[in-house]
């Protein structure tokens, strides 16, 4: 997982590139990695919106974590991503 924590000129936190090798898959570390980021940014940034862009396969695994999706889809890197949030 990348992350951007947000400095003087932005209030948010972006993350991406979450990636789990193909034999780690469907043993949950996905979303204790998510869990861990969550944790981490109500300690340290509380408040803060933390943003994504999310592959759409993707949306509702970040949807049980409470994040929400914004504006329309869009290709990025042959791939149909959506924008996602979760709020203050």
């Amino acid at each position: 997982m990348r992350v951007f924590l947000p400095d003087a000129s932005q209030k948010k936190i972006v993350f991406g590139r979450v990636v789990t090798a193909p034999a780690a898959r469907q043993k949950g570390y996905g979303k204790a990695l998510m869990q861990a980021l969550l944790d981490y940014c109500a300690v340290h940034y509380p408040g803060v919106t933390i943003k994504c862009s999310a592959q759409q396969y993707l949306q509702k695994f970040y949807e049980g974590f409470g994040f929400v999706a914004y504006g329309d889809l869009y290709e990025e890197a042959g791939i149909v991503h959506i924008a996602m949030e979760r709020g203050k």
